[in-house]
Parts: structure tokens; sequence; C-alpha cells
């Protein structure tokens, strides 16, 4: 085929009247000069994927292994070069360099969220190199023994916010958390803190029955835990909260704008993405198809109660003829002796009492009180089955899913003030489970989200410089035996460049190919007729831009 190709255009010279000879590239084929688009994600640990990658197995009776064994606790170098793959920002970053390479920029992705801290922690970070957040620490410590690299946060954010083209700033759930979590733990009321480490460990993925442990253990281990004045006081410290629930949206929405002006203060001309928040415990409310309410759930539990722990008599043993014997034998008979005085005769009836009253225990009441447990043990797996539900998506889906559009209509409206790009993801699917952070399916979801929020702004952003050809020829009038150099040179466009080249007699029209598109950029042409020719070569980008240029050569006889 290739030798095809080079008969038909040697035919065409001679029929042309001149001699074509294809030099040898000249210099390796060009591309345009890439530029750059660096893309930074700022949030908390559902930015850095924490729980969707593990890097040991969990022990089951260390429930701090779920934040011991998660590979995205800890912010570092090397998780920046290495980060959760399935985590939305590093799926986001791949869409963002399939753009890029149809644009000619080359795309870097840093994720720089950091677990455990919140929009508080986080801007004062930015500002202060000797910050480092008290949740932090106490992660840390937990984690890896040593706060060391907590101090290198405040590098870290400045050195990849100072040139990053986007960032999307995603924060609000710690805040939230941490005004009602730290007084939590910190209360010096056992069931108090008890709930407080029951929520620690369920945020931090723990499985729920294993949360619950945390708690229970934390309460009963104090002395006294359960009495009135706890109970009174606990109750008192939940409503307490919950009447301060909107100042608590109202200080972490402050916060969150606070990052954006922290991040700003380091580059003043970056664009900014705020991702709103979603509700892990159920927008809808729905499960297997069905809305349920509290109502309907809590008669669910009744009825199963009724059925399963209550729904057969509890056998009561036969009265055993033995005991009633004894007692009969305790009458004092009229013939009884006489001899004895009044005090013994009370002596052995006490005596007998006592032992009668023992063997009813033993065989009337322990097996009454046996089979009450056997059936209470039952209520264990009812509230396993019935009543996370409404804990979990009643409680927690009701209670918390105010706060989250609150919080969201209050990033918005940040967002529209400080200039940002709103990314509205509350309606990505419902969890089945009660860890806040996203499945891989949702942080799936939120990248898309993301894309299509942000892609016609980050489309803009790449600008391509328009595709310039500045290709030669070594001279515009040679004598007929002489040979002229074409050079393609191209600019702007891009990705890779391919060359064309070909040439015609002014006064006969039709093109000659010399070669088609390739990586060759540099022929040499040698007429053999005195003539007037014009050259022209176009030029490819990757983008399949075409740009012409044609240049004019004389060839005289002498």
């Amino acid at each position: 085929m290739k030798t095809k190709k080079l008969l038909s255009v040697v035919l065409s010279a001679i029929l042309l009247g001149s001699t074509v000879s294809l030099g040898a590239s000249a210099a390796p084929a060009t591309t345009a000069t890439p530029k750059t688009y660096k893309y930074v994600a700022v949030g908390d640990s559902i930015a850095a994927g924490y729980g969707l990658e593990k890097t040991g197995d969990i022990d089951p009776a260390n429930p701090l292994s779920v934040i011991l064994t998660d590979k995205s606790v800890i912010l570092s170098e090397d998780l920046i070069a290495d980060p959760v793959k399935s985590a939305y920002p590093a799926i986001f970053g791949e869409y963002l360099a399939e753009l890029g390479d149809n644009r000619g920029y080359e795309v870097s992705t840093a994720n720089i969220s950091a677990a455990a801290y919140s929009a508080y922690d986080i801007a004062q970070t930015i500002y202060d190199p000797a910050f480092l957040s008290s949740f932090g620490i106490t992660i840390a410590k937990m984690t890896i023994g040593t706060t060391e690299p907590l101090t290198q946060y405040h590098t870290i954010f400045n050195k990849y916010l100072s040139d990053a083209d986007l960032v999307s700033v995603q924060l609000g759930g710690n805040d939230i958390i941490k005004s009602v979590l730290v007084p939590m733990l910190a209360s010096k009321n056992p069931i108090v803190k008890g709930m407080g480490y029951s929520l620690m460990m369920t945020l931090f993925g723990a499985d729920l029955p294993v949360a619950i442990a945390a708690g229970i253990y934390t309460m009963t281990s104090a002395e006294n835990a359960f009495t009135a004045e706890n109970l009174t006081e606990a109750a008192q410290t939940l409503i307490e909260m919950n009447n301060s629930k909107d100042a608590i949206v109202a200080q972490t929405a402050a916060d969150v704008s606070s990052v954006l002006d922290a991040i700003r203060s380091v580059n003043p001309d970056v664009a900014l993405a705020l991702v709103g928040m979603y509700n892990p415990y159920g927008n809808s409310l729905e499960l297997d198809g069905q809305v349920r309410d509290l109502i309907t759930v809590m008669a669910s539990i009744l009825e199963r109660a009724s059925e399963e722990v209550f729904g057969t008599d509890i056998e009561v043993p036969e009265q055993e003829d033995e005991i009633f014997d004894e007692a009969e034998a305790l009458r004092i008979s009229e013939d009884a002796d006489k001899n004895l005085g009044e005090l013994r005769v009370l002596s052995k009836l006490l005596e007998k009492l006592q032992n009668t009253k023992s063997k009813i225990a033993e065989k009337f009441i322990a097996p009454i009180v046996d089979a009450c447990k056997e059936k209470l043990s039952l209520l264990m797996p009812i509230i396993i089955d019935e009543i996370s539900y409404s804990f979990e998506y009643l409680f927690a889906g009701q209670s918390i899913d105010p706060q989250i559009r609150s919080l969201n209509d209050h990033l918005a409206a940040i967002a529209d003030e400080k200039g940002a790009i709103y990314v509205d993801v509350y309606d990505i699917s419902n969890e089945d489970n009660f860890d806040p952070h996203p499945s891989a399916d949702g942080h799936k979801e939120i990248a898309d989200i993301l894309w299509n929020t942000l892609e016609d702004t980050v489309s803009e952003s790449m600008v391509v410089d328009e595709l310039k050809n500045n290709s030669t020829i070594s001279s515009d009038k040679i004598k007929v035996g002489s040979s002229v150099k074409v050079r393609a040179v191209a600019e702007g466009g891009t990705g890779k460049y391919q060359y064309a080249v070909f040439y015609r007699k002014v006064k006969n029209g039709g093109w000659t190919r010399i070669h088609d598109y390739n990586d060759t950029v540099s022929c040499n042409i040698k007429p053999s007729m005195a003539a007037k020719y014009e050259v022209r070569v176009d030029i490819r980008d990757s983008a399949g831009t075409v740009a012409s240029k044609t240049m004019n050569l004389t060839v005289t006889s002498k």
C-alpha cells in the first residue's frame, strides 16, 4: 500500500514537471504546549472517602478497629498521591481529566480532606500553622499514637490551595456533630456520656449493636449510673440540645463561610464549588417501598411482642403434695406436748415455715421466674428487627432532616454571596445502614452531580488557543534542479499535531498530495519544470481542528 502511494506521488510529480522527495522527519512530532488544570477537594471524612478502603481486618472485640484500619483517617502527602479511588473527588477528577485531554490540559486532582475536622478546624488550619484540631488530636492518638502528621496540615492546605483552579468544599456535618458530641463525651452524667460514645462509634461506621454496646458499657461502668437524678438530668440535656439546633445550624453555616474566605485569602481567583449535605438516614423515610410513621412501627413491635413473648401461657408447675403436707404438720394439735413452752412451739413453727418457704420458692416460684426471663429474652430480636427502623429512619431521619435542609438553605445563600457555585447533592439515594458516610454508589452519585453542575463552567475555564499554522518553505524562488524544503510548524490547538502536504501548478488547479496526515514535519520538493506553484500545509490537532496555509513558489529556468 505504501509503495502504491509513493508511485502515485512520483507519477504526479513527473506529470507536473517536478520531483518530490520526502525528507526524514527533521524533528520529533510536536504537540500543543499543555496547560494545567488543578482540582482540589476540601472536606471532612465524607469527602476523604472514609469507610471505602480498609487497610486491615476489623477486630470485633475492639470497636476502635473500625477507625484504626481505615485508609483515609490521617491526611498526608502519601494519601494525596494514593487517595481513596472510589471517593467522589477521585471520580470527579477522572471526569475532569477526560475533558482536559480533549482540550489540551493536564488535569491533577488533590484530595486534601481531613477526617474528623470541622469547618472551623479547617479555616483555622489554613490561617494558623500552629493550630491543631482538638478532635483531630484525639483521632490521631487513637489511630497512630502521635499527632505529628497534624502539624503538616497547614503546609499541605496552603500548598495545594495556592495554585488550584477549582476547589470543592463539603463541610458542616462535623460542626453539627461536634457541637453535640463533645459536650456529651465531656459530661459527668454517665448516661449522657454513654450515649455520646454510642454516637461517636456510629459516626465512625461501627455496627449499630457494637455502638450501642459501647455506650451501655460506659453507663454500667459508672457507679450508681441509673439514678432518678441522672435520668432526669440526661433527659434535660437532650431537651436543651434539641432547643439549640437552630443556633447550631446557623453557627455551622458561618464556619463554612469562613472556610471559603480562608481559601480566597490564599488564592483570590480560584473557582469555588460549595457542595451541600445529604441526609444519610433517609430523605423520604421510605424502606422496602413503605413509608412508615412512628405509630405504625410501634404497633408492629407490640404486635410481635404479644405474639412471640406473651402468645402462650407460662406453664405453672403442679403443686407438690409434700410441700402442703409439711405445712399441715405445722398445725398445733390439741394433744401437743403440754411440757413444751410457748416459745419452743413458736421456734419450731418458724423453722418449719422457713423450710416450706424455701421449697415453695425452689419448686414453684423459680420456674415461673425462669420462664418469664426466657420469654422476655425474645424481645431482643424484636427490638433489633423493628425498633431499629424507628430509631434509624424515624428518629434520625425526622430529627436530622430539618437541620440538613436548613443548613443547605444557608449554604446556597453563602455560595451566592461568595461567588461560589452551589452543588445540591441532597437527593442521592438513601443508604440502608446507620453509617453517615455514603457508600461507593453514593460517592459515584455525588461525583455525577458535581460533573453535571460544573461541566460548563470548567469547559469555559479550559481556554483553547486558536490553532495556528506557521509552516514555512526554505525559499519562495528557486531554479529548475534546485529543491525547496517545506517545514510544518503549529501553534495553539490541543494535543498532538499531524501534518499533510500538497502542491500544485497555479494554472493546473488540482492539488497533489505529497503525504497525508502523519508525524512527518518536513519534506523536500525538487521541481523539474519552470512554473509557478502553490504549496499547502494542513495541520490537524487532537480535537480534529484543521488549520491550512498556502505558500507561493516560483521556479525559473535560469
